[in-house]
This record gives C-alpha cells, structure tokens and sequence, in this order.
C-alpha cells in the first residue's frame, strides 16, 4: 500500500510576536507546570549533550534539546547555540524551536527559540523563587543587564510583586544605565546603579545572576542570611564554594544539570562541586517531595542551565495563544 504524502502546514512564529503573545505570568505558570512533569516523571527528555566547535578552546557550542511533555502532549525540539567566544556584534544565545504532534510525529510550529530561551530562563528562576527566596523579598540584585536580566527581573516580579528596589551591576556602565532607565518604565521600582557585584549583592534578598562571564565575579561570603540566590548560568560566573557554604543548593533537574554542571569538564567545577552537596530539584520540590525555604535565615542557591521541557511548556503556550488569536504565518512544508 503507497504511504499517502500528508499535508503538512507549520505555523512560524517570530521573536516580536512570541513576546507580545504572552505574559511573564504566563512564562511562570508554562515552566511551573514543566517541573511539576518532571518531578512527576511525566517527561521523555534525553540526557542534553554540548556538541562544541571550537576544539579544543571549547567556549562555542550547540546543543539539541528534544522533549516531549506528556502532561501537555507536546513534543519538540529546542536547537540552541552558546558561543561565549562570540564574533563582535553576534548575540551569545541564539536558538530555533519545533513542536511536533507525539501521535503523528508531524511539525506544526517553527517559531523563534531567543525569546523563548530568555522568557523560560528568567521564568525558571522566578519559579525557583517562588519555593525558595522570602516571599516577603523587598530587593533584588541583577547582576547583568542584558536579555536575560530583563527577563529575570520582570519574571521575579511576577512572583514577587512585594519587590520595591533593583540593585544593578554590569561591567559596561551605559548598559547598566539604559537597563535603568528601559525597566523603570515597565516596573514599578527603585533602580540602584552600583559600581560593583560587591556592592551590588550587600544587603538584598534576592540575587540573580544573567552575566556570560567565565570566572566568577559574585563570592559566596557576600551571600546575607535570607538570601536567594540564581545562578542561571551555574558556577561560571557565580563562586562554586556557595554549592558548600549555602544552607540547600538546589539544581533545577538532577538529570539534566549533572552534565553540565556537576560533571563540567572545566577542571574548576568538577574538583569543588559535589552531587553529595544538592539538597533536591525544582521537581521534588514543586511536588512536594523537599520543602523549600524553611525559615528567615538561610541561604539557598539555585542553578540550572536549563531544559528542552522548560522550553516546549513555554513555546507551546505560545502557540496556543497564536492560533485562538490568528497570529503568526502558516507555512506548508509539501
């Protein structure tokens, strides 16, 4: 019997609408339902591997990330670049994503995976927050005024509305100023420019951490009782001796993360860090297999360098949203 050609169309989707399409509210509650998949092994998500190609300096690679979230019934892939040793100009993370239908095994979206990318990682660690920081936080430290720094601070304030003051560093002060300024006009917040991480951190309940430095630039003694701290880029740029010295360090995914950051090839991070130190995951805690924050005083660190669910929760959310609101491009692939 001939196999009949299907029709296949694919809705395409572009950076500005995805971010028109959907609230930071949204982006949390799309990555909340995510880690609750897979704390409740709800998820098909094989181990994420970096594919570099720059051997042997090893600071670009790709990475595919192929998901299915059962509990939604989407399945897609994420195909995402990280080049730290970017050409002047290019941007550091780049990314595409695909949804398919799990039955048929067909594309029905194509759509910008930056947005994506940025809105998820500022939503993760804003989910994080919600478990783990104090849920009476009046300040928070963006460490990085890029992107991500504007999606982390728009997605904690989403879960954190008692948010009242922004203490800021980046090592380029005009970037610092116009983050000030662009965000002061979407939030209702004090912004604080500083001169430094140092003093950046002191005295604030939340910190976060958005930076693409390769060292870090943030110690673990700076670190106050209550304190919250996201590490969205892990150990790279935040001090690895936190892992210890902190009161829980919590992965977003014990599966995903270990490659990336408990097995780091970077000799750094595999000498100082230690499974034996992770107190749970963001799905044991979503679930309630762990508890988050217990009391006032302590000092809790998340880092997470993300996930193909994260990233097919929120993008197929966007989708949804396209088709009821007729937004996007519809392509045919035949």
């Amino acid at each position: 019997m001939a196999t009949r050609e299907p029709d296949v169309e694919v809705l395409f989707l572009t950076k500005s609408q995805i971010e028109e399409l959907i609230s930071f509210q949204e982006v949390v509650e799309a990555v909340e339902l995510a880690f609750r998949a897979v704390g409740e092994k709800n998820v098909i998500m094989p181990q994420k591997f970096q594919m570099f190609t720059d051997p042997p300096k090893n600071y670009n690679f790709l990475i595919p990330m192929p998901t299915y979230v059962k509990s939604i019934g989407v399945a897609g892939l994420k195909w995402a670049s990280l080049y730290f040793d970017q050409q002047p100009g290019l941007p550091t993370v780049w990314a595409v994503v695909i949804l398919n239908d799990p039955v048929t095994g067909l594309p029905y979206a194509i759509m910008d995976g930056t947005s994506v990318t940025n809105m998820r990682t500022g939503g993760h660690a804003a989910v994080a927050a919600k478990y783990l920081s104090k849920s009476d936080s009046t300040s928070i430290a963006v460490i990085g005024c890029g992107a991500e720094g504007r999606t982390h601070l728009r997605a904690m304030k989403a879960v954190r509305p008692s948010l009242k003051r922004a203490q800021l560093f980046d090592i380029n002060a005009g970037a610092m100023a116009g983050y000030a300024e662009e965000m002061g006009q979407k939030l209702d917040l004090e912004f604080v420019q500083t001169g430094s991480p140092q003093e950046a951190v002191k005295g604030v309940d939340i910190v976060v951490m958005t930076t693409s430095a390769q060292k870090p630039i943030v110690m673990h003694d700076w670190i106050e009782p209550g304190c919250f701290v996201a590490g969205s880029y892990a150990f790279y740029d935040l001090d690895p001796m936190l892992s210890k010295t902190a009161d829980k360090w919590v992965l977003g995914c014990r599966e995903s993360d270990y490659t990336l950051i408990l097995a780091n090839p970077k000799k750094r991070l595999v000498m100082e860090l230690s499974k034996e130190d992770v107190y749970a995951d963001m799905g044991e805690i979503v679930v309630g297999d762990k508890p988050g924050r217990e009391n006032e005083q302590e000092r809790i660190v998340y880092t997470h360098l993300g996930m193909g669910a994260l990233d097919i929760a929120v993008a197929a959310r966007a989708y949804e949203k396209a088709r009821a609101q007729g937004i996007g491009r519809v392509l045919r692939l035949n």
